[in-house]
């Protein structure tokens, strides 16, 4: 069976920024009308929720970027996540995930997601540095390059997070 794959992105409202946090339901369905009927019954038990978060551009602790305080905008999206999407099987934050690879903004990034209880995976943007990143997230897997490249997995689905920054 050939299955084409949907994305329906969903702003959560207490936020002033659609950049900041959009949350991405993926459903599956059926390419051919004869089985569709039948698929979209099982599509209702594959249904899940996948949140991402985008360009945060942390700075320092206490410092605003363009007169606004990235560090205070995230925990709201966190929280707002928390409150009205926590069954969510994952959160993917992808990168500008510092302004200017500040090794003091990936730590806060860090114990701010030691709370958080939703599935979370990190990929960074052209204003991070690996060798920062990696620093801080020693867990995280390189590949053979020193690239940041790795998947995760939701129910029979597989993700694949990969490292396209320039040095």
């Amino acid at each position: 069976m050939r299955v084409q794959f949907e994305w329906r992105t969903e702003h959560i409202s207490s936020l002033n920024s659609a950049s900041l946090c959009a949350g991405l339901i993926l459903w599956q369905h059926s390419a051919t009308d004869r089985r569709k009927r039948n698929f979209e019954c099982a599509a209702r038990h594959l249904m899940y929720k996948i949140i991402q978060i985008t360009d945060p551009h942390l700075s320092r602790p206490g410092q605003t970027l363009w007169g606004l305080n990235p560090h205070e905008r995230l925990e709201a999206a966190l929280k707002d996540i928390m409150t009205f999407h926590s069954d969510a099987k994952a959160c993917v934050i992808t990168g500008d995930l510092t302004d200017s690879a500040s090794p003091e903004a990936l730590h806060w990034l860090k114990d701010s997601l030691a709370g958080f209880l939703i599935p979370t995976h990190l990929m960074i943007g052209n204003h991070d540095v690996r060798s920062v990143f990696f620093d801080v997230f020693q867990t995280y897997p390189k590949d053979e390059n020193g690239f940041l490249q790795y998947s995760f997995d939701v129910s029979e689905n597989r993700f694949l997070c990969l490292d396209t920054k320039k040095d």
